[in-house]
């Protein structure tokens, strides 16, 4: 008659022991949200993203839940919210934006690349790329466009308000 009883209790027992493992585990990941957000947002005043379509990303990836846990959504939330406070920029670039297939050196866009190919060579430039390190700099110099053309757009408004003044 003990049997059933002890079998009940170690099932218990292993839900509440993945329960904290679970728990500590999304503690962990807050927490690295916390201080990355904060060193960026501290370090950098313009900080280019992508705006990804994680449920896309997941259809098209073997490495589907590692998208899933790395909270992009909670992250990028996140990331606006500092960069309000610290006077910091984030510039999300569109989601159709070719960040991985164009070179930054010359402007090719290499449209057959997969999702597989690593590293490529520009056939225009002949320079060699490794897609994220492209993908980042690409990034990194849309941002700095997109801020521009709005800071254009801003000193272009306000030279008309200061002729409607006059």
């Amino acid at each position: 008659t003990l049997f059933p009883y002890t079998t009940l209790f170690r099932s218990k027992k292993a839900r509440i022991k993945v329960a904290r493992m679970e728990q500590h585990i999304a503690d962990s990941r807050k927490d690295w949200i916390e201080k990355e957000t904060l060193r960026l947002v501290r370090n950098y005043n313009v900080i280019g993203i992508e705006d990804l379509t994680i449920k896309g990303l997941l259809r098209a990836s073997k490495n589907a839940r590692n998208y899933v846990d790395t909270s992009w959504g909670t992250f990028t939330t996140k990331l606006v919210d500092k960069a309000k406070r610290y006077d910091c920029s984030v510039v999300k670039s569109d989601r159709f934006f070719a960040s991985s297939k164009l070179c930054h050196i010359c402007g090719y866009k290499k449209t057959d690349l997969t999702l597989s190919v690593r590293h490529w060579t520009c056939p225009v430039c002949h320079t060699e790329h490794d897609r994220d390190v492209n993908a980042a700099i690409n990034l990194k110099l849309n941002a700095i466009k997109i801020l521009r053309e709005a800071e254009e757009f801003r000193s272009a408004e306000g030279v008309e308000g200061m002729a409607g003044l006059a």
